[in-house]
């Protein structure tokens, strides 16, 4: 999703985004995925709100299917200080 204002249902556009692509590579049965910082980039959605809607999102799949073959989520970014964002929030969703 673009952010325009956060008023546009840009948070859940985004959680649409990812759940998408988890359940694809379950339907796959894929044991892995990658995933970009999605739309935190040129597309402006506010990085530390990407971090979180990715992480919970991602969470809350392995809630749901905890038997599914996708055992590993990886979330990536070319970028060190969007990394660093995704590390925080990741600390903070694990405490």
């Amino acid at each position: 999703p673009i952010w325009k204002d956060g008023h546009h249902d840009e948070p859940k556009l985004l959680e649409s985004a990812v759940w998408n692509s988890l359940m694809t590579a379950h339907e796959l049965q894929l044991t892995s995925i990658s995933l970009p910082a999605i739309s935190s980039g040129i597309f402006g959605f506010p990085k530390q709100l990407c971090a979180k809607v990715l992480i919970t999102t991602a969470m809350l799949f392995f809630y749901k299917y905890s038997d599914s073959s996708l055992k590993h989520i990886k979330i990536i970014n070319f970028d060190e200080g969007t990394a660093g964002i995704f590390q925080e929030e990741l600390k903070k969703a694990t405490k």
